[in-house]
């Protein structure tokens, strides 16, 4: 028994189309080639009669597909199907899907198109699914490959912060989960871009939602789930953290206006921004400039205030956190009384002066008088007759000297305002001169004048009548007269007024008369004997008589 074959009508060795052997019982035999295949038998007997037979088969090729899935994927990730056939031919391939055992619709569950040779998908919904590539082949046999893959959902986290904060604020963190049933929640901070420590940083839960930041700077939050892929789902929020700032300066509460004040400011963390300033005046919003001049900056400046006023000052800043600091202070601003007046620079003892007063913003208080009598002040009533008020008066100062009078007002602050005209009094004394002179004299009479009251040093002029008639001293007496007087004895008989006269620096005549009589020296001779007898008679003749009346 022999055995061959032809494929397609043609001779082929039967060894390169099967596996397998055939001997007079037939045997198995399996065909490595498509195509038509005739296996021919041949018999011959002993009788060399030959017998054959022949069988034609068509053999068709094994269809052969494979594809692999990764264990696990999720509802945002495409998955690439690579389905790999051999002898696919003509034949469609068909693809299903189950999820749980179910079968499901492709074009609902899945996005994407699956093709002979596979393609990519995106399964929409979490679950344990099962996809099938069937090829039926000419022969009606069904060849299927299939996978299976676990898709997880899309886990999302979301943090919400304000974007700016404080130290001192607590703020409200937001947390928004989907799908991470059974995932732990985990957070991690940075601050200025390096990792940080949430409890050191962190005041409070971060799950409570409540919490507040102990430091500036500027933080990353991130909250994070891994699910059993290994994949971190991650939401982060960021936030800049300031400081908390402060507003404070600090002037006098009371002061005047020819005051120079400094306002010390400190501005906390104002950084690159500038204290904006404002003012009120008794109640009403005024320009800074206006009011005082000075400029005021972040660490204060020196103000001097144009008027009295009660005022506020206000300072304010933004930082860059939007966060307004602010802050003000009250304080009074006193004016500068001002007293003006003048004294003469001559006057007397007896002279009544006449003070007038010119005064601004007194504003009620009272004028205390000073004097000085260029060794200090001393005690009015000794010095000066008279009282001065605000609006001036009528004053006599009742000793010689030099004087100056001060004005001094002392305001509710307890400032002791002075006032000086600069104009020097000097005050005379009212001079007094005196001298006596007999009621009458003879010719021959010496007198010795002395003069006496308060004429201190100025000369005397002195003057003499007779009869009325003015004469020149030299005619009148002999002798001199200075101012303290003087020996004279006057020349012829009659009667005489002597005069003693004193000016003073203000042409002020002060002067004394006095009357006398002068009466002429009796002259007379007699002649009488040298010797005589005390019994007789002696005549005495005179002679040569003058001034017997």
């Amino acid at each position: 028994m022999t055995w061959s074959a032809l494929k397609n009508g043609l001779p082929a060795e039967l060894s390169e189309l099967t596996d397998g052997t055939l001997d007079k019982n037939g045997g198995k035999v399996k065909f490595t080639q498509t195509g038509s295949i005739t296996l021919i038998a041949t018999a011959k007997n002993s009788r060399d009669v030959t017998v054959t037979h022949e069988l034609t088969i068509s053999i068709y090729p094994v269809v052969t597909a494979a594809f692999t899935l990764p264990e696990a994927t999720h509802t945002d990730k495409s998955v690439a199907v690579e389905l790999s056939t051999e002898n696919l031919g003509s034949n469609a391939v068909v693809w299903s899907l189950e999820k749980d055992g179910t079968a499901l619709d492709m074009e609902t569950a899945l996005s994407g198109e699956l093709t002979a040779t596979g393609g990519t998908v995106l399964f929409k919904e979490k679950g344990s699914y099962t996809l099938t590539a069937s090829i039926t082949d000419e022969l009606g046999k069904v060849i299927t490959a299939q996978d299976s893959i676990t898709v997880y959902p899309v886990a999302e986290v979301k943090l919400t912060l304000p974007a700016v904060s404080h130290t001192d604020k607590s703020i409200t963190l937001k947390t928004e989960t989907k799908e991470t049933d059974g995932l732990a929640l985990s957070y991690t901070l940075t601050r200025n871009g390096e990792p940080a420590e949430t409890g050191a940083l962190i005041e409070g839960t971060v799950s409570d939602g409540s919490i507040r930041f102990k430091e500036k700077g500027v933080y990353m939050l991130t909250a994070s789930v891994t699910d059993a892929t290994g994949r971190v789902f991650a939401g982060t929020a960021n936030i800049t953290v300031y400081p908390v700032g402060s507003a404070g300066f600090y002037l006098p509460e009371i002061f005047h206006t020819d005051n120079t004040v400094m306002v010390e400011a400190v501005f906390g963390e104002i950084g690159s921004h500038t204290a904006k300033w404002t003012m009120l005046r008794d109640g009403k919003e005024v320009s800074l400039t206006d009011a005082a001049g000075g400029t005021l900056g972040n660490s204060g400046g020196e103000l001097q205030f144009h008027a009295k006023g009660s005022y506020v000052l206000k300072a304010e800043f933004t930082d860059d956190g939007g966060r307004t600091y602010r802050y003000e202070q009250g304080f009074k601003v006193y004016p500068v009384p001002a007293v003006r007046y003048s004294l003469p620079e001559y006057v007397h003892t007896d002279t009544d002066i006449t003070v007038k007063t010119e005064t601004s913003d007194l504003d009620g208080l009272t004028v205390e008088w000073l004097v000085d009598n260029t060794y200090g002040f001393q005690d009015w009533p000794t010095y000066v007759d008279g009282t001065l008020t605000n609006d001036g008066g009528t004053i006599r100062f009742k000793r010689a000297g030099v004087y100056e009078v001060t004005a001094r007002v002392t305001d509710e602050t307890g400032r002791v305002f002075l006032y000086e005209s600069h104009d020097k009094c000097e005050v005379l004394p009212v001079l007094t001169i005196g001298f006596e002179l007999p009621e009458f004299a003879y010719t021959d009479t010496a007198l010795d004048l002395r003069t006496h009251g308060n004429n201190q040093v100025l000369p005397v002029e002195w003057s003499v009548t007779k009869d009325g008639k003015v004469l020149p001293l030299s005619e009148a007496f002999s002798g001199g007269l200075n101012a303290q007087g003087g020996k004279i004895t006057f020349k012829d008989d009659g009667e005489y007024v002597l005069t003693a006269t004193m000016t003073d620096y203000l042409k002020r005549s002060y002067f004394h008369s006095e009357s006398i009589r002068i009466l002429p020296v009796v002259q007379y001779a007699f002649t009488m004997p040298q010797t005589v007898h005390y019994w007789r008679l002696t005549c005495t003749y005179v002679y040569n008589d003058r001034n017997v009346e």
